[in-house]
C-alpha cells in the first residue's frame, strides 16, 4: 500500500466510571506494526467495578479501527497481550496490544 494509504493508528485507554482518558501519539504511517510506548496513569475509584477501555483510531480521519474494554478485577500485573475487536466486535486475527500494567498505591 503506498504511504497515503496507510493509518496513523492511536490508542485511547479510559478507565470507567469516571470518565478518565490518556491517549498516544499518532503511529505516523504505520499502521501494520505501530508501535506506542505510552505511559497512563489512571486513579481507580472506591466503585464496585472499573472498567478499562481500549480504543484505536485513525488518527486523521477518527475512525475506529479497533476496541477492547475488560474489567480491572480480570486485569493482572506485568505484560499481557489484550487481543483488540472489530468496532463491531468481530474478532481480529493476530490483532492486539501488548500492555504492561502495574498497580501502584499512593
Amino acid at each position: 500500500a503506498a504511504a497515503e494509504d496507510a493509518s496513523s493508528p492511536m490508542v485511547i485507554v479510559g478507565l470507567e466510571p469516571g470518565g478518565q482518558v490518556s491517549q498516544t501519539r499518532p503511529a505516523v504511517n504505520d499502521g501494520y506494526h505501530p508501535v506506542f510506548n505510552h505511559d497512563a496513569e489512571l486513579m481507580v475509584s472506591d466503585a464496585p467495578l472499573h472498567i478499562l477501555t481500549f480504543e484505536v483510531r485513525d488518527a486523521p480521519s477518527g475512525k475506529v479501527m479497533a476496541r477492547r474494554a475488560v474489567a480491572l478485577d480480570a486485569v493482572r500485573e506485568g505484560f499481557r497481550w489484550l487481543p483488540l475487536r472489530t468496532a463491531s466486535g468481530g474478532s481480529i486475527p493476530h490483532g492486539g496490544l501488548l500492555v504492561f500494567t502495574e498497580f501502584c498505591t499512593s
